[in-house]
């Protein structure tokens, strides 16, 4: 819509889909390639400047989220947007440049001086109301020959804040049109609740009134794109993708060689609801489709396992026989569902509805399963579903901590590691497992994994432990699961990010004292946190700073191999050029060359 109403004045609109270019091309070539999909021949940016005689070029650079969410490190890309524009005002060619993006991704992203940010705010009660005067105006008439009538604004706010955001009003007034439920029915409504019926809804109008056993069918196909989707770090999928992964898990992976019939399109299959739009690829109409399907795949699985336990009873070999989690392990082993964290809140929703004795049987059979979880399982199935090809390190760190966050969702009482992982050494193998989630899981995976659990250290009886869940500081899993991964308890790790902030920000010692100071803590400690990076940042980029105090320290963070990548990533977003950081390296490996 900007477009247009930009086409019609002054201004060249040149729209960018950054999901459709080379993450890592410059930004003259992604829209170079963006005009070429357009045109069907390619056209240099100059050239195209030229053509608009003399209109200023707007180029809109649209879902920036995704272009960041895809591992491609691209944190600097806002300043190299910034010099791009520098670059083309020096040329006689001013340009504006606008970035579109979901705010989830502000913290990965370096942000260059004069930045203009506007952020979309929910719709005022005002707004809803004209919002639902239009869709009254628009539908009253179509809904009058069902006996229906238009959702009331009074109606609609009394959802809070789903009523408030335009993509869940649109779904609130859609799920109101089947038979005005919403003005029948009286409370606020969970989002969770409102996808469900609307795909529910959708789906059995789409096949004619299927039984529900073929809805959770068709429930279950679309969770599997979503769960190839997340596995995949992308939210795009082409049809290849999904004629190799929905057959492997909604179909065992094999067709029936004895029938006759033909072969299954599965892309098209999985595909051909609204749910969808093309590009290069299929693409949910809104990210949280995805979400909340692989939130529903994950409880649909949970409910199969508890059911394959019930049904088994008090069989003599019931106890001694493993739990078939076959399914729940192809679902929840290739990436940590806290990687997207409207997941998560779609989980505790789900959760909500459960019987409290279902939940406590799934509580009592994933703790079982998570204390085995690193155990070689020898045969299992699904094992075709494989959207990434990880590691099966990789895989049973998300096995593990997916069924830790499964735990303690589900558990309505705070867990201990203790009772998790029971045994003397309780906190030896929760800081095994640390260790392996922070070191396989990603950054993105790790980062969700830390903010979607909360956990304390308490003393019982004089024994250590650590308790996760409800009731617990909302900030402490970050603390804890980061001071055991890293060795140090929680009340240090808070002491030393204050004396790596003070010492960061704080001229009151001298210059070469404060990296002194720093440089002894990362001897003895061994402190390699965001904070060091931080301070060492600021320490950088401080008046009159004598940087030469600071290379053994850049040098020391960078000598070992196994963590360069990520550490270097951290000081170069903490503001630290990565052409200071090259030449460290570099005068660093020019002895042994020698």
């Amino acid at each position: 819509m900007l477009a247009a109403r930009l086409a019609r004045s002054e201004f060249l609109p040149i729209r960018v889909e950054l999901r459709q270019v080379r993450a890592r091309a410059s930004l003259t070539e992604q829209v170079e390639q963006a005009v070429a999909a357009v045109l069907g021949e390619e056209v240099s940016y100059a050239d195209l400047v030229a053509a608009g005689d003399g209109a200023m070029p707007v180029i809109l650079l649209d879902g920036f989220d995704e272009l960041v969410q895809g591992d491609t490190g691209r944190y600097d890309y806002l300043e190299r947007v910034h010099e791009f524009q520098a670059r083309e005002a020096g040329l006689g060619r001013p340009v504006a440049v606008i970035v579109t993006s979901r705010t989830v991704v502000a913290d990965r992203v370096r942000f260059p001086d004069g930045l203009l940010a506007l952020q979309l705010q929910p719709f005022d009660d005002d707004q809803v109301r004209q919002w639902l005067d239009i869709w009254d105006q628009a539908n009253r008439a179509l809904l009058a020959r069902r006996d229906l009538k238009p959702l009331p604004a009074e109606a609609a706010l009394v959802h809070g804040d789903m009523a408030r955001h335009p993509l869940l009003l649109l779904l609130l007034a859609l799920y109101d049109a089947g038979g005005n439920a919403l003005q029948h029915d009286h409370g606020p409504l969970g989002r969770s609740r409102l996808y469900e019926v609307l795909l529910r809804d959708y789906t059995e109008r789409e096949t004619g009134g299927a039984r529900r056993v073929a809805i959770d069918q068709e429930l279950v196909l679309l969770g599997s794109v979503a769960l190839s989707m997340l596995a995949r770090g992308s939210q795009v999928i082409t049809d290849e993708e999904l004629d190799r992964d929905v057959p492997a898990l909604c179909h065992g992976g094999e067709e029936d060689p004895g029938e006759e019939q033909e072969r299954v399109d599965w892309a098209r299959k999985a595909t051909e609801r609204f749910f969808f739009v093309r590009r290069k690829g299929h693409a949910f109409l809104h990210s949280t489709f995805g979400e909340f399907l692989v939130a529903w795949l994950t409880m649909y699985a949970l409910r199969d396992l508890d059911r394959r336990r019930h049904l088994l009873g008090d069989e003599p070999l019931a106890l001694v026989q493993a739990v078939d989690d076959d399914l729940l392990y192809a679902v929840i082993s290739h990436s940590c569902l806290a990687e997207r964290g409207p997941t998560v809140g779609f989980i505790l929703e789900l959760l909500a509805e459960v019987p409290s004795e279902v939940r406590a049987r799934c509580v009592e059979q994933l703790s079982g399963l998570l204390r085995r979880s690193l155990h070689e399982r020898p045969r299992r199935h699904f094992t075709g579903f494989r959207p990434v090809r990880h590691t099966m390190t990789r895989r049973l760190a998300a096995y593990s901590a997916n069924l830790t966050l499964l735990i303690v969702t589900a558990s309505e009482e705070p867990v201990t590691v203790s009772s998790l992982l029971p045994g003397p050494d309780h906190l030896e193998q929760w800081s095994s497992l640390t260790h392996l989630w922070k070191g396989q899981l990603g950054q993105e995976g790790w980062s969700g994994l830390v903010t979607a659990l909360s956990a304390h250290r308490v003393m019982d009886g004089g024994r250590e432990d650590v308790v996760l869940g409800a009731g617990t500081e909302p900030t402490g899993m970050g603390d804890v699961v980061v001071a055991v991964a890293t060795g140090h308890a929680p009340r240090h790790r808070r002491l030393l990010d204050l004396l790596l902030r003070a010492l960061g920000e704080g001229r009151a010692l001298p210059y070469r004292d404060r990296a002194a100071i720093l440089q002894e803590l990362l001897r003895t400690v061994a402190v390699r946190s965001p904070a060091m990076h931080q301070a060492l940042g600021a320490m950088w980029h401080e008046e009159g700073a004598d940087r030469a105090e600071l290379r053994p320290l850049l040098h020391a963070l960078l000598a070992d191999p196994a963590d360069r990548m990520a550490t270097w990533e951290q000081l170069v977003k903490a503001g630290i050029p990565e052409t200071a950081l090259w030449e460290i390296h570099q005068s660093a490996l020019m002895p042994d060359e020698g």
